[in-house]
């Protein structure tokens, strides 16, 4: 895939995150959650008493084109873009970013992620 189309998606995913969280810390406790866009291709949200979550991409490494989740719970994992299903899909686990991201938050969080 061409690199502007990735920057795309990655900037997409991100924006919907963002939102998503933003969305999820109003209904919360007074920080519980915070939500930073730490750069362009990074994004933090930390969560107290659990720790930082980060969804990220290498920028530095061009034909790599992998999008990075690192949570506190379960670790790091990395997604390759499916473009037959629109979707960023794990490569060594069979899951979507946005099915582990649902899946950990609602354990510990007031209502869900509106993704």
């Amino acid at each position: 895939m061409p690199m502007d189309k990735f920057g795309v998606l990655v900037g997409d995913l991100l924006k919907r995150l963002d939102s998503a969280f933003t969305e999820l810390r109003a209904i919360n406790d007074p920080g519980k959650i915070t939500v930073t866009r730490v750069s362009p291709v990074e994004l933090q949200i930390k969560v107290a008493k659990t720790g930082t979550y980060r969804v990220y991409c290498d920028s530095a490494a061009s034909d790599s084109q992998y999008l990075y989740l690192q949570s506190p719970l379960s670790g790091i994992y990395n997604y390759k873009y499916d473009e037959d299903n629109q979707q960023w899909k794990s490569e060594t686990q069979v899951h979507i970013i946005e099915e582990l991201l649902m899946r950990e938050f609602i354990t510990f969080t007031k209502g869900t992620l509106n993704l």
